[in-house]
C-alpha cells in the first residue's frame, strides 16, 4: 500500500528505544490493492525510530506531505487513529 498525506503533529515517545509518532490527516491512496485507506479517514499515525528514516526527524514539520510505504498486509491497531509499527513500514519521503 502506498499512501500520501498531510503530518499534523511529530512526537518524541517514551519507549525503551527511540521512537516518535508521526500523526497524518487527508490520506489518498496511491496504490491500495486492499483498500485500506478507508481505515484512514480518521488519520493514521506511524510508530517510528527516527534511525530508520531516509532524512533528519526536523526536516518533517507540520504541514508537510509525505509519501509512505506500507508492506502488506500492513499491521495496525485498531484505533482510531490507527497505529503503525515501524516494521510495517516500508518507506516513508518527504514529497517536495
Amino acid at each position: 500500500m502506498v499512501f500520501t498525506a498531510t503530518v499534523v503533529s511529530v512526537t518524541d515517545l517514551e519507549s525503551s528505544t527511540p521512537a516518535i509518532q508521526i500523526l497524518l490527516e487527508d490520506p489518498v491512496a496511491v496504490e491500495d490493492s486492499e483498500e485500506s485507506i478507508g481505515s484512514f479517514q480518521n488519520g493514521v499515525a506511524l510508530n517510528v525510530d527516527p534511525a530508520t528514516l531516509e532524512m533528519p526527524v526536523e526536516e518533517i514539520k507540520v504541514g508537510s506531505q509525505l509519501k509512505v510505504t506500507l508492506g502488506e498486509p500492513a499491521v495496525m491497531t485498531m484505533s482510531i487513529p490507527p497505529q503503525i509499527p515501524g516494521n510495517s513500514i516500508i518507506s516513508i519521503e518527504l514529497m517536495k
